[in-house]
């Protein structure tokens, strides 16, 4: 395939209908996502309808943590989409660190906001998996593209008919009907609990042994510390799509009702990237203790400060014995009586 201006890299991650590419900017050497998708799709008029509204909305657009899309258009009969670079794929390829726990709590907001900023303008990822998330230091997460191919109501069974197994785990029970928001929370719970444990919450390789476990709802957690966690993954991983989490709001606080303490961050160009302060879940220090603020001066009354100390002359004045000190007695000058 010819993509004017970018010479193609290599494949980083392949599904049916959808595949990706690195590739390089002729004019400044910059290294881009493409997502390619296949000619079948462009031979289907909902799908380019769509591919068009979706990919114009969010061209240069920025939805919290998601990789920005610069550029779309159809090439060789096929419609591509150039983002910003997203190493999320190569890193799933490889052996990922681990995280400390405040670390991937803070990772886990940002990208609960994003999907609630996403779904706010009627939009849903429907690819919230491990492959997708690139976790970086400083509490940086990025969330790859969105899974276009599997929108499409016409599309989506024969598009999640060829998911591996490992990513029909990231899979709510409901999905083969509908891709919504408790959809993209029931994944975000999948990672979360990979990320946190270093497994799947459900394991099982054959597909139905796998449906099972799903239904039967989240896990009991490893023992250990992060046990005070069960009451979130038992909602992100409910069943019932009512009863799950499903924006950033319910996340939030069903971290507060874990005992996990949120104090907000000061650093005005990151409101999301708040600062977590775990009860038991992470060796967290006692919080600093912050002087007091100093009380506001009144600069209004400060001419009059120097009436202040007018009481205080008088008494002066008064008490003290009358006449220049040069005249005043001293006890060897004193007359004997």
């Amino acid at each position: 395939m010819n993509l004017p201006g970018f010479k193609l890299g290599k494949r980083t991650h392949v599904e049916r209908h959808c595949e990706f590419l690195n590739a390089w900017h002729l004019d400044d050497g910059h290294l881009a996502t493409v997502q390619v998708f296949s000619p079948r799709l462009n031979a289907n008029k909902s799908f380019r309808t769509q591919f068009h509204n979706i990919t114009e909305f969010l061209r240069d657009k920025t939805f919290g943590v998601i990789t920005p899309v610069r550029s779309s258009g159809v090439y060789d009969d096929r419609c591509c989409v150039i983002h910003d670079y997203f190493p999320g794929f190569e890193q799933a390829a490889r052996a990922m660190p681990r995280y400390p726990v405040h670390e991937l709590l803070i990772s886990g907001l940002k990208l609960a906001a994003t999907l609630t900023q996403l779904h706010k303008n009627g939009l849903v990822h429907g690819s919230v998996e491990n492959g997708s998330i690139a976790l970086q230091d400083n509490n940086h997460a990025m969330l790859g593209p969105i899974a276009l191919q599997r929108l499409l109501p016409s599309l989506r069974s024969e598009a999640l008919a060829g998911l591996s197994v490992s990513q029909r785990r990231y899979l709510a029970p409901e999905a083969e009907h509908a891709l919504t928001s408790a959809t993209d929370f029931y994944a975000l719970g999948v990672a979360l609990y990979r990320l946190l444990f270093g497994q799947p919450p459900f394991a099982a390789d054959d597909p139905a042994e796998l449906r099972r476990q799903k239904l039967a709802g989240a896990p009991p957690l490893p023992d250990g510390e992060l046990r005070i966690l069960q009451p979130l993954f038992d909602r992100l991983l409910n069943t019932d799509p009512n009863r799950r989490i499903s924006n950033l709001l319910h996340f939030r606080q069903c971290l507060l009702d874990c005992g996990v303490s949120l104090q907000p961050n000061r650093d005005p160009v990151r409101p999301l990237a708040d600062t977590i302060l775990t009860r038991a879940v992470d060796h967290a220090g006692p919080p600093v203790e912050r002087p007091a603020p100093e009380p506001r001066r009144h600069h209004v009354l400060r001419p009059l400060a120097p009436l202040a100390m007018l009481p205080l002359a008088l008494a002066a004045y008064w008490i003290w014995p009358s006449g220049p000190a040069s005249s005043r007695p001293t006890p060897v000058q004193a007359e004997k009586p």
